[in-house]
């Protein structure tokens, strides 16, 4: 979400990988806590009956007392409650913690490795996230009342969104480093594979301009990265489409293609 966009790039900043991979090793809930402390996110004074911030108060007070936490206020202005960061820290750690013995590129390099179909190849990588388990799967707020029904701290359509945006150009670049031509095949044929995701107010635009109202064409998720893609280079600087590089350039194309017809 862009509201926390600079905070957790500060955050990733503070805690560097190496030093997330030893505190997971040493107890993932000292990873937990570490995150906690340096986002400025544990409440100074106790909830009522709470264990959970007890433990975390401990943490902070006697294994993690070199971390100063980041000047960063989390704004809650129009994020649902389920998205709040207290919850997506929690899912990062515990997503680094289940990898954090042969390490998350490892952990991602062995799934590409398998023989496994695109539907299978999802599966697996979501096997990665955490469950929705533990006092964030059915929390929101360090004092908030539980929620009837637990709810996983990074969801399935963000998990689908990572896996996309972040495993798969991550693979791709590692294979075009080792010159791995296999791999980058594997990896484009997953990606073109992947179905679209809920569309938001930039694809509909995009969709709206190439292709015309009322069109069903069933855009996959490649073809929204692609227009997303034309948006951010084009479209949201020249929205009016007046003197666009792109539409010359598709005009070229087209004649190569087709020629006058």
């Amino acid at each position: 979400y862009s509201v926390y966009k600079e905070a957790f790039h500060l955050l990733a900043r503070r805690l560097t990988y190496a030093r997330v991979r030893e505190l997971a090793q040493s107890d993932p809930m000292l990873l937990e806590a570490a995150m906690f402390v340096a986002a400025g996110l544990i409440p100074d004074t106790a909830p009522q009956d709470h264990g959970y911030w007890d433990r975390m108060d401990k943490y902070r007070k006697t294994r993690l007392t070199g971390i100063i936490p980041m000047p960063v206020l989390w704004s809650r202005k129009g994020v649902r409650p389920v998205n709040y960061p207290e919850r997506r820290l929690y899912g990062a750690a515990r997503l680094l913690s289940r990898t954090a013995d042969t390490g998350l590129l490892e952990a991602v390099d062995h799934v590409w490795r398998q023989e496994l179909t695109p539907v299978q190849r999802c599966t697996a990588f979501a096997a990665l996230f955490p469950n929705r388990l533990g006092f964030w799967g059915n929390h929101c707020a360090w004092n908030g009342k539980a929620m009837r029904t637990a709810v996983a701290p990074i969801g399935e359509a963000r998990i689908f969104s990572i896996i996309g945006n972040v495993f798969v150009p991550m693979a791709i670049a590692l294979a075009r480093t080792q010159s791995d031509r296999l791999r980058e095949e594997r990896v484009l044929e997953f990606f073109h594979a992947m179905p679209g995701e809920s569309e938001n107010r930039t694809v509909k635009r995009m969709a709206l301009r190439l292709y015309g109202a009322g069109h069903r064409l069933k855009v996959g998720f490649a073809q929204q990265q692609g227009m997303l893609q034309m948006f951010h280079d084009y479209c949201g600087q020249n929205p009016s489409c007046r003197n666009c590089g792109l539409l010359r350039q598709l005009d070229i194309l087209q004649s190569a293609v087709f020629g006058d017809e």
